[in-house]
């Protein structure tokens, strides 16, 4: 098991400045819309509490994925489930 001080520093909340959580995932990871600086405006994912770390969610071609690509597939996916009960 690492020290405390480590998974202190990995966990701390400065990793996530300036980001919005949009969706919580299950055991503790969630989407992030981030809100300001370069990626402004692209979902990534903090896989942190499953020592994933923190990466930008991607597309089907590896791009970076938006928070308006995101929402709709995710609004899809989710009309999809309701329409097969």
């Amino acid at each position: 098991m690492p020290d405390d001080s480590l998974v202190d520093e990995y966990m701390n909340v400065k990793h996530i400045q300036g980001c919005l959580e949009i969706c919580h995932f299950g055991h503790g990871c969630a989407f992030l819309l981030v809100l300001s600086g370069r990626e402004a405006g692209n979902i990534w994912f903090d896989g942190r509490a499953d020592y994933g770390g923190i990466e930008p969610e991607l597309n089907n071609l590896g791009e970076r994925t938006s928070f308006s690509e995101w929402y709709l597939n995710w609004l899809e996916n989710s009309l999809g489930e309701i329409s097969q009960i």
